[in-house]
């Protein structure tokens, strides 16, 4: 039997409406190096039996409550037998060169432990709002303000994973953010590629489309105030515009977003050249 070269985990609460094109999108580019985990926290939407249609194609399902997303992930990896990690939300979905662009990568001598790629923001119906650009490999400048990390284009060894301990379960907000500088910080080597390959989608079900409002507000201020503290890190006055400011293409998609949709429709082609 060939060793999984990624494993791809999915955490999944209550999202049916979205979760078909989720598990979907991972596989109909999954092969025998893709190893595919979803851990759904005890969905009551028939989640669970959307899941059980796809039987065997699913390599490990597990169900019940959890802690958190943070927590959810960390059950997902420690069924993970592959050499590199990445998680994709129920919301959320993969472009059709994702897993691709990624074994392409992973599968070249390099020095890299975790690969940061581009994704699309997305609405509702899957139809693009921006496009998603990492500009930070260092934790401050993603702690300051002025980075961003994009985290439907993460990558990563697990071994690096592992080493560092995996998600921090207390942190309700920004997991994903603590884990990269946690990778960072530990000595990993993190790699650029401008590849978009997955889409993070916007709605008012989610946590950042406002689901959890002003709590959910406080828990993110909190976990980054502390995360600033421990890394020694100040923060940046207008951090926001000096980000805007470093990626004109932004600009761009508001001013001519027939562009913005032309770069949307070729992601969504079939093409692996």
């Amino acid at each position: 039997m060939t060793k999984p070269l990624i494993s791809v985990v999915t955490i999944s609460f209550n999202q049916r409406q979205f979760l078909r094109q989720t598990i979907d999108s991972v596989l109909s580019q999954k092969t025998d190096d893709i190893e595919y985990i979803i851990v759904d926290a005890g969905s009551r939407d028939g989640s669970l039996e959307l899941i059980a249609e796809y039987g065997a194609r699913i390599d490990h399902v597990m169900s019940g409550p959890d802690e958190g997303p943070a927590d959810g992930l960390n059950k997902g990896f420690t069924k993970a037998s592959g050499a590199v990690g990445y998680f994709l939300n129920s919301d959320d979905f993969l472009m059709p060169h994702g897993l691709h662009v990624m074994r392409q990568y992973w599968t070249q001598p390099q020095t890299s432990n975790v690969l940061l790629c581009g994704a699309w923001m997305v609405d509702q119906k899957g139809l693009p709002l921006r496009e998603l650009t990492p500009s930070a490999q260092n934790v401050r400048t993603l702690l300051n303000g002025a980075g961003q990390m994009v985290q439907q284009g993460m990558s990563f060894k697990l071994d690096v994973f592992r080493k560092i301990g995996g998600f921090n379960m207390q942190n309700r907000s920004c997991w994903d953010l603590e884990l990269l500088c946690g990778f960072l910080r530990g000595g990993a080597e993190a790699a650029l590629l401008p590849h978009r390959i997955a889409a993070f989608r916007l709605h008012g079900e989610s946590f950042t489309g406002g689901a959890a409002g002003a709590k959910h507000v406080a828990r993110y201020r909190a976990d980054i105030a502390r995360l600033q503290h421990e890394f020694n890190v100040e923060p940046l006055q207008h951090s926001r515009l000096l980000r805007n400011l470093k990626s004109p293409q932004k600009l761009v998609d508001l001013l001519l977003p027939s562009r913005m949709a032309k770069r949307f429709a070729a992601d969504c082609e079939i093409n692996e050249s």
